[in-house]
């Protein structure tokens, strides 16, 4: 797979425009994803912020409001957000310690700007930036589930379809059948298995961004949930939507073996009513019972047909 690019706070940190920016509190959590930028002035949240925006702001909300800023930087660590970056000198001329120890807590970056900074320019560029990488997961996941459904009209086994998406995102992928059955690709040792199985009896409770799951479904009817598991890495849109693909694929799949399944059943049927009819030669009964290895000869046989009446009737 070509690597996909994702923009973290510790690139943008490195971009001209941060050239005279830094890191006050929540270092730990510098490698939060950024999906878009919002210029924020107020103390309300409230509908406008919906997770992994990186937030610029002059501090006009609050000015020397040490509370209207705690209550602030809560509502955001609350929503999500990637990280909080604060332009000095105009309205505020530092953060309080309070709110250091409280992003530190949580991993949430503050950025500081000592100098004053064009906000319109840093959007424009960064916006430039994740604009292009949308484009990129769109070109990147059509690619993907066409290569996907050329496999699928030639595989026989839907361990084909997991191996490809292992191999196209390199990272363990366990899936778990409603049967129980479960299958790791690649192949890991038990010990390992059963650590990656617990972390996923813990998902529902505790989701993390290190796993994904999605369900495989046929006509509401649940087969399989397919897993995504990294213990080093965070999973984000792109890769959400490769497993949401393979499992449609997957479902395919099995509805493909289904309806192979079921008219295999019909045609056995029809020719066993054939044979009780007496429509089928002595030879053609033969070679039929040859494929199922009834290869020895038959001395005798009794056939017994009942037709029940309901209600009482005999």
């Amino acid at each position: 797979m070509k690597y996909h690019f994702k923009l973290s706070i510790d690139n943008i940190l490195k971009r001209p425009h941060f050239q005279n920016a830094r890191v006050i509190a929540g270092s730990n959590g510098v490698n939060r994803i950024v999906k878009w930028v919002h210029v924020f002035e107020v103390i309300e949240v409230r509908g406008n912020l919906k997770g992994g925006e990186l937030v610029l702001s002059t501090g006009f909300g609050w000015k020397e409001n040490d509370d209207l800023f705690i209550t602030l930087l809560k509502q955001l660590i609350q929503r999500d957000v990637a990280g909080l970056c604060i332009e000095l000198g105009s309205f505020i001329h530092d953060i309080p310690d309070q709110a250091i120890e409280l992003a530190d807590k949580h991993d949430f970056p503050i950025v500081v700007f000592d100098k004053e900074v064009s906000f319109v320019e840093i959007t424009q560029d960064l916006h430039s930036d994740l604009i292009n990488q949308q484009y990129e997961i769109i070109s990147n996941i059509e690619d993907y589930s066409q290569r996907l459904n050329k496999k699928l009209l030639t595989i026989d086994n839907y361990f084909e379809i997991l191996k490809y998406l292992q191999q196209y995102i390199n990272c363990h992928l366990i899936y778990i059948s409603n049967d129980h059955k479960i299958v790791t690709v690649p192949t890991v040792r038990e010990k390992e298995k059963n650590e990656m199985l617990a972390s996923l009896d813990n998902f529902s409770a505790h989701p993390s961004k290190n796993i994904l799951k999605q369900p495989v479904q046929v006509f509401e009817r649940e087969f399989a949930n397919v897993y995504l598991y990294s213990d080093c890495r965070e999973f984000g849109e792109f890769e959400s939507l490769l497993l949401d693909r393979t499992a449609t694929a997957l479902a395919q799949y099995f509805l493909r073996e289904l309806y192979t399944e079921e008219k295999k059943k019909a045609e056995e049927t029809e020719w066993m009513l054939e044979w009780l009819r007496g429509e089928h030669s002595i030879e053609e009964i033969k070679e039929r019972l040859a494929g199922y290895k009834m290869n020895g000869s038959v001395t005798g046989a009794v056939v017994l047909i009942v037709k029940l009446k309901l209600n009482g009737n005999k």
